[in-house]
């Protein structure tokens, strides 16, 4: 796991060539289930034909009912980079979540007050900016 502060973010990021921000549900995922296993596998095919080289994501938590089931998978069966953007007081939570992956965690300053989904739409566009998307 490597910490990189916001500021410092576009200048590493520049490096990477091929980037896909990812974006889905945090929960609730049967990967199980025929059609949800199918999509995750069309995902990763999508992934290794367009030559990836690294996935950036709003720093979920790695959950096995969610979308970052198959960043994991990415991550394990391409060797895609992994870019989280999280906010600095959920470091703890993410770090635990995600140990024994090779992580760019950005820090994103802890926002004020906020309502529930503006605070993925604050990491997100902080993810846009710092990658250059």
């Amino acid at each position: 796991m490597e910490w990189l502060a916001l500021d410092n973010a576009p200048l590493r990021l520049s490096k990477l060539k091929r980037v896909v921000h990812l974006k889905g549900f945090a929960s609730n995922l049967d990967f199980e289930d025929a059609e949800t296993a199918a999509a995750a596998r069309s995902v990763l095919r999508w992934l290794r034909a367009a030559a990836v080289d690294a996935i950036v994501w709003d720093g979920d938590d790695l959950d096995s009912s969610s979308f970052t089931h198959v960043v994991d998978a990415a991550y394990r069966g391409l060797g895609v980079a992994l870019v989280a953007f999280k906010y600095s007081g959920d470091k703890a939570t993410f770090e635990k979540s995600w140990d024994g992956r090779r992580v760019l965690c950005v820090l994103v300053d802890d926002p004020p007050v906020l309502q529930t989904g503006d605070r993925h739409v604050r990491l997100g566009v902080s993810a846009l900016y710092a990658t250059r998307a």
